[in-house]
């Protein structure tokens, strides 16, 4: 059976919190990666053309220092004519440009993007290498020594590309013979180039600069692929620690409801020892409040003036064995008969008692509506607590509500996993709900409201502090579920029950007619004078002949010489002979004998077996002389 359950609503706050930081964790974590993969990838990439320039300054150094000089040293060993010029083997620009081409290729074959790569100058023997404007001025820059190398996004017809550029090198005294005065040149660069083109200049300056560009689109495309990849990596390892965090919030959670329920045991049990300790005496006392009053009544007249305040002592008597039970009821159980009932008819019974109709009365500004299952709701239950725990959740809804309140019953199946959840078997299930218009429990309140004696109402304006464990213990007791849904906009309370499918009984209201014995011998047996006294009283206006005795013992040794028709027989009975045993000794002697047992607690173990050894009938203490009537009357007839 579970209450409110707030340990699985706790649980399920975590999961969501746990979920709200697991993406808020994946989206920052998310975004860092794309970024970081973005960052790396522009890094790498302005790597990979620096490297690329240097490695094309580098042919060029070995063209201008090692290649040419080569070359002028066979012109003059006359292995090669004086004016033996091949761009091939002399010009660098154009054995950068050719290695250049042969890359891009090698990067076409391979489906990569190319290199977009220039040599830039103001004064180009081929004009495909003439500087614009804007490269103008870079080389100017190189030129003054204000810049030694230069890279940064720029924006083309292409899109927006990496570009990166790194001057070739200034002019030295060997460069002057191809790019000084024309007249020095080989006659073939003239014919080949003309005069005008990349001559007349000094030694020092930057001729020209080497720039290489890559669609950073592209970059960006790669980067956002392996971010992904690393993302997704990511989610899976989040994704798993989140499991992990759940599972482990579900452990932590399921042992924090064990020990509540441990805990809530414990505080039952103490209880329960408490009750025991007090409810046998405070029964004993209650019994003389409610029986004399009555037995009274019966011999006055009914216009005497004694019966307005006699009626006033037993009808306070009754409230205070209607406390005592429910304080049994949270200590030791309900542990009642059950027979099979409509729980519809139950509800129909409750709201046309008179305590309702009062309750309607003091709370007539409180619209209330009910709607019953249309059809048979059989339940294996405790009439008189399922009315009750009714009665008391009514109480509470029609104080809570600000304008309307609303019953219903029903059925439901819980299956296996459902169930689980709540403690409880599988199964079809009746249920009643009541639902409330009230500003809801506080979740500070939410958890502790099954607990005896816990309130937040006024001292002494409502109840006892009771009323919620009493609907708890019932509904434990009968291996059903309590649910608790609070809002703002008010509070519902159910309460499923586990149907049952025999056919439903109705709850028989017996008159007190024919009650009335044949002399009948019948044996008391308590150990305290003041209820046999009581006992004796009521069974003799009932026309039995009655003897009284203190104990066990006492009794067997009467029954050795008398006869009887039927033993009320007390289970709790100190010192000496507890009922059971008591009996035990008695059908050893008598095996058939009748007997009525009395007890101040609900049927207990020892109750049970009692009556399965024989015993008629039982019934709880304080009773009503009627009660004690027809108990009597029933065992002694075999009804």
């Amino acid at each position: 059976m579970d209450s409110s359950q707030p340990g699985r609503t706790s649980i399920r706050k975590k999961a969501w919190f746990a979920c709200a930081v697991l993406l808020l964790i994946f989206s920052l974590l998310s975004a860092c990666i794309f970024y970081e993969c973005r960052k790396l990838a522009v890094l790498q990439a302005e790597k990979n053309l620096e490297d690329f320039l240097l490695n094309h300054r580098a042919i060029r150094s070995f063209v201008e220092s090692t290649q040419k000089e080569e070359i002028y040293r066979l012109k003059r060993e006359n292995l090669l004519y004086d004016e033996y010029f091949s761009p091939q083997l002399l010009s660098s620009t154009f054995i950068a440009r050719n290695i250049k081409d042969a890359q891009n290729e090698e990067l076409r074959k391979r489906g990569l993007d190319e290199f977009y790569f220039k040599f830039a100058s103001k004064n180009p023997r081929n004009l495909i290498n003439l500087a614009d404007q804007e490269e103008l001025v870079l080389l100017d820059k190189f030129n003054n020594g204000s810049l030694e190398k230069y890279n940064q996004v720029v924006t083309t017809d292409q899109g927006k590309m990496l570009y990166y550029a790194i001057p070739i090198g200034r002019n030295q005294e060997s460069c002057m013979r191809c790019h000084g005065l024309p007249e020095n040149a080989p006659q073939e660069m003239l014919e080949q180039y003309g005069e005008t083109a990349g001559f007349n200049e000094r030694i020092g300056e930057v001729r020209a600069f080497m720039s290489v560009r890559v669609s950073l689109a592209g970059l960006m495309l790669s980067a956002d692929r392996v971010a992904l990849v690393l993302s997704s990596v990511s989610f899976i390892l989040l994704s798993a620690t989140f499991l992990m965090v759940i599972l482990y919030l579900r452990k932590t959670e399921s042992q924090e409801l064990i020990r509540d329920r441990l805990r809530r045991a414990e505080k039952m049990e103490s209880i329960g020892l408490m009750a025991g300790g007090v409810a046998h005496d405070l029964n004993n006392i209650l019994a003389g409040i409610i029986n004399y009053p009555e037995l009274m009544l019966r011999r006055l007249p009914p216009e005497s003036e004694l019966r307005g305040s006699l009626e006033a002592v037993q009808r306070s008597g009754q409230r205070a064995a209607a406390v005592v039970a429910d304080l049994l009821t949270v200590a030791r159980g309900v542990a009642t008969k059950k027979v099979v009932c409509d729980l519809n008819l139950l509800v129909r019974e409750q709201l046309e008692s008179p305590e309702f109709e009062k309750l309607r009365q003091d709370h007539s500004s409180i619209d209330f509506s009910v709607e019953f299952y249309p059809g048979v709701l059989a339940v294996l239950c405790s009439d008189v607590h399922i009315k009750k725990s009714l009665a008391n959740l009514l109480v509470n809804a029609f104080e809570a509500s600000r304008n309307q309140s609303v019953l219903l019953t029903g059925k439901r199946y819980f299956d296996a996993d459902h169930a689980r959840q709540y403690n409880a078997a599988a199964g079809d299930y009746v249920f009643i709900r009541i639902a409330d218009s009230g500003q809801g429990i506080p979740e500070r309140h939410l958890k502790h409201i099954f607990e005896p004696f816990y309130s937040t109402k006024k001292l002494g304006q409502s109840g006892t502090g009771l009323g919620l464990s009493v609907v708890w213990n019932t509904v434990k007791d009968h291996d059903g579920i309590v649910t608790v849904d609070s809002s703002e906009k008010g509070s519902v309370f159910t309460l499923y029950f586990p149907a049952d499918h025999g056919f439903p009984v109705g709850i028989s209201q017996e008159t007190q007619e024919g009650l009335q014995g044949s002399q009948e011998r019948i044996l008391v047996v308590d150990d305290e004078e003041q209820l046999r006294n009581i006992a004796v009283s009521i069974l003799q206006e009932f026309n039995y002949t009655v003897e009284a005795v203190s104990s066990g013992k006492a009794a067997l040794d009467y029954l050795d010489s008398h006869e009887v028709d039927l033993i009320l027989l007390d289970m709790l009975m100190d010192p000496g002979m507890s009922g059971r045993e008591t009996y035990s000794a008695i059908i050893k002697k008598r095996p058939h004998q009748k007997a009525v047992l009395v007890s101040g607690f609900s049927a207990s173990e020892d109750v049970e077996e009692t009556l399965q050894l024989g015993a008629g009938g039982f019934i709880k203490k304080p009773y009503t002389a009627t009660e004690l009537g027809k108990i009597v009357h029933a065992v002694l007839n075999g009804a």
